[in-house]
């Protein structure tokens, strides 16, 4: 039975990454960009688990554990921003560097390894999921699905690093909408630490979960990955440009508009859920069109 439903997880799990990297880059809410962001991580999940094997099992097993570490990151820096700002509107709130140079510091280390920079946790579980996808159309989709989350993370960056608009702090913030102290920058170093080690013995990290998909250690040195080969670095480097590139786009007034009217063009839930089932079902049929 999972032979037969392995391909529609693939082409599910890549839709799910296409659909949620585009719906994140369009949003202006902070929370939203982080949400749909977290739409378009699992599809990456969902696929490799479809393609099944010691390779895709790792690879899932890999990749879930990067996604649930570096969101966390970013969910509680930028809610800790946000919360003390009193708005989530990105077009309104930017450059809190100053007021939060510690937070900032930890939104791009947990932005930039989700994005697959080299060296990072991120790059390592991408190159598993590419690996096992390796030959499958499936995989072309989440080249652009990369490029999309890369714009929505450099997008929300900005209210850390962007030019600095005038937006007053809450004078008092409730501890529980806006904890900090010592015990919560300990706890956001202990993550940080997590994202870090993994990417500094990747070998090891690797070895430790092909032994909890497999029960047993990785089988001579013949089997270790080329981590920093041609096409890892391309992809890499284009994402992180493409990235950049979208924080150019977005100041013309035009492509402002555009992503606004998006937004705001809303067909309520039962028409978004048609829409979404229609979109995954014509992922699903081209990927049993062109066989796996």
């Amino acid at each position: 039975p999972f032979n037969i439903m392995g391909p529609v997880f693939i082409w599910l799990g890549a839709a799910s990454a296409l659909v949620g990297g585009v719906a994140a880059f369009l949003q202006r809410d902070a929370k939203l960009i982080l949400a749909y962001s977290s739409v378009g991580q699992i599809g990456y999940i969902i696929a490799a688990f479809g393609v099944g094997g010691v390779l895709g099992r790792t690879a899932t097993l890999f990749y879930l554990t990067m996604h649930a570490l570096h969101k966390s990151l970013l969910f509680f820096t930028v809610g800790h921003v946000t919360a003390r700002a009193g708005t989530r509107d990105t077009n309104v709130l930017r450059g809190m560097q100053r007021s939060f140079p510690f937070m900032t510091l930890i939104y791009w280390l947990a932005a930039l390894g989700l994005l697959g920079l080299p060296f990072s946790m991120g790059h390592y579980s991408k190159y598993l999921v590419s690996a096992s996808l390796y030959g499958h159309a499936a995989e072309w989709f989440l080249l652009p699905a990369g490029a999309a989350t890369a714009i929505a993370l450099f997008r929300l960056g900005q209210i850390f690093t962007g030019r600095q608009n005038s937006v007053p702090l809450r004078t008092t913030v409730p501890q529980k909408e806006a904890p900090h102290g010592i015990l919560v920058k300990l706890g956001l170093l202990i993550l940080t630490a997590s994202c870090i080690l993994p990417a500094i013995f990747p070998e090891k990290s690797l070895h430790l979960f092909h032994f909890l998909v497999q029960g047993e250690g990785l089988a001579g040195a013949a089997t270790t990955p080329a981590w920093y080969g041609t096409s890892a670095l391309l992809k890499s480097t284009l994402t992180a440009l493409v990235g950049l590139s979208g924080l150019f786009v977005f100041r013309f007034d035009r492509m402002r508009r555009l992503s606004s009217n998006l937004i705001d063009f809303r067909f309520g839930l039962d028409w978004s859920l048609r829409l979404f089932v229609l979109g995954l079902l014509a992922f699903i049929g081209y990927g049993i069109m062109v066989g796996t």
